[in-house]
């Protein structure tokens, strides 16, 4: 009895097995990427024609060309990429994006450019004001300077009064902090003459983007 269960239930099994076999093969086909009524045809590897309604495996990983069931050629599949070849078009869809992103912020402070000045006039006149307000603070520290080289060579010379060794503790103090305020003042003047120069590039800049902005404009 067993061995007639058996025989009975192996067809079963044996046909099960088939299916699953077929549909392993089936998932190990490329995946069809032509339509109906074409064909895939591809050279391969030993120099001959591989053809078929679906791509042939023969094919995989090589060029593929695409022909309608006139026999005209409709399409070319390219084949995979490579590794090189991936990391080079990332690269080059990030180097797009970011091309994208300065054109947009281009965009934008062109069109702030714009909505700031009226005309070259107007921009004169405000890197005038600009640079008035910085060249009045660079007068004063000019003023300050000089006022603590005067007041230092004072104090030098009431000290050149004394011996080294005898100099107040007081006078000597006072030297220090005078020398101390002077280079403050004259790493001050420094930032002030870098300020100076910065206004002069911006406005440079305007000027040159607005011209070149209102010209465009124009045409």
């Amino acid at each position: 009895m067993r061995v007639d269960m058996f025989s009975r239930v192996l067809p079963f099994f044996a046909g099960a097995f088939a299916l699953l076999a077929s549909g392993v093969l089936l998932a190990q086909q490329p995946k069809p990427e032509i339509g109906r009524n074409e064909t895939a045809c591809c050279k391969t590897s030993s120099g001959q024609n591989a053809c078929g309604d679906i791509i042939p495996l023969q094919c995989r990983g090589l060029e593929i060309k695409v022909y309608n069931r006139q026999g005209l050629h409709v399409r070319t599949i390219p084949p995979p990429m490579t590794q090189a070849e991936r990391a080079a078009a990332e690269k080059k869809r990030r180097e797009e994006l970011a091309a994208r992103a300065q054109a947009r912020e281009q965009a934008r402070q062109d069109h702030a450019l714009l909505q700031t000045y009226t005309s070259l006039a107007d921009i004169d006149q405000r890197q005038k004001s600009a640079e008035g307000a910085v060249n009045a603070e660079l007068n004063n520290i000019l003023a300050k300077i000089g006022a603590s080289k005067q007041k230092i060579g004072e104090l030098r010379q009431e000290a050149s009064l004394h011996s080294a060794q005898n100099i107040p503790m007081a006078l000597a103090q006072s030297i220090r902090d005078e020398e101390f305020e002077m280079q403050a003042q004259n790493d001050l003047l420094a930032a002030k003459r870098r300020e100076l120069d910065l206004i002069r590039e911006r406005y440079t800049n305007d000027r040159l983007r607005y011209i070149a902005l209102t010209e465009q404009n124009k045409r």
